[in-house]
């Protein structure tokens, strides 16, 4: 499962998908806070469905928590 990251107006949001031949599968989708319970969900939903995130998706979260 692949996970994409957006930071929109203070909040993260989080897809996970799947990819075959170039088609994105939504599996699920949600937003987070900048709020310390948010982030260990999001980090929770991270180990939940394997991902990983990567050294631009640390950048959003810190972003993130410090607005």
């Amino acid at each position: 499962m692949k996970l994409e990251l957006k930071l929109t107006n203070d909040w993260l949001e989080a897809t996970w998908y799947t990819e075959v031949d170039g088609v994105k599968t939504q599996v699920h989708c949600e937003s987070f806070s900048g709020h310390p319970e948010h982030i260990a969900m999001l980090r929770s939903k991270l180990a939940e469905y394997g991902t990983e995130t990567t050294v631009e998706d640390e950048t959003m979260i810190a972003e993130c928590i410090t607005n």
